[in-house]
């Protein structure tokens, strides 16, 4: 018979637990979260143009990431969305078209 010491016992209870329980259910919760973002983009979905007014770069560790802030009309209200600005392809004035969702503009996809 093996005998477990109780802090052994207890990081494989940990392991066992995380592999067979946290990992699936966090999978679970991103698929979720993905149909549900596809659902409103594609079933709502009202493309509109957007305009950057701003951009900026974030600084992490030992990194920079560039970023731009653009604007669109939907729903009669303004919104407002930071996206990584990749190899500072964006300026202030550019026009975006975007698809975002009818029922929640926050959500959106670039298309150009």
């Amino acid at each position: 018979m093996i005998w477990l010491d109780h802090g052994k016992w207890q990081k494989l209870k940990s392991i066992l637990f995380g592999l067979f329980v946290c990992i699936p259910a966090a999978g679970l919760v991103i698929f979720l979260h993905n149909l549900f973002v596809d659902s409103q983009l594609f079933g709502h979905e009202l493309k509109v143009d957007g305009v950057v007014t701003e951009l900026y770069v974030r600084h992490s560790k030992n990194r920079q990431t560039p970023y731009a802030v653009f604007s669109y009309p939907a729903n009669g209200k303004i919104w407002t969305q930071h996206i990584v600005n990749k190899e500072h392809a964006l300026m202030v004035g550019d026009t975006l078209t975007v698809v975002c969702s009818e029922l929640d503009p926050e959500i959106f996809v670039r298309i150009n």
